[in-house]
């Protein structure tokens, strides 16, 4: 019969520095993805106001590859994605 301490020590993670480390530094690495990647929202959602803003209340007029192109993305982000997004079409 198999000791639970014994048995149990076969299944632990490494320790030590480099364990340690690596998580921190994958950690920091996301931060600065999403970081970046809130950012270039951010100045997306901007520019669209900015467009919306100079259209005044004029239609824009997509041809049917352009609507594919979007019904694609927009069924990626979902409903509440896009009422967030505040979308020109």
């Amino acid at each position: 019969m198999v000791d639970v301490a014994e048995r149990s020590s076969q299944y632990r993670r490494p320790h030590g520095w480099f364990y340690g480390s690596a998580a921190v530094l994958a950690h920091a690495g996301c931060r600065l993805a999403a970081a970046a990647t809130a950012a270039t929202i951010d100045y997306l959602k901007a520019e669209n106001r900015m467009l919306r803003a100079r259209l005044g209340g004029r239609r824009i007029i997509f041809t049917d590859a352009e609507r594919r192109q979007l019904a694609e993305k927009a069924r990626a982000l979902g409903r509440k994605g896009l009422r967030e997004l505040g979308t020109i079409a």
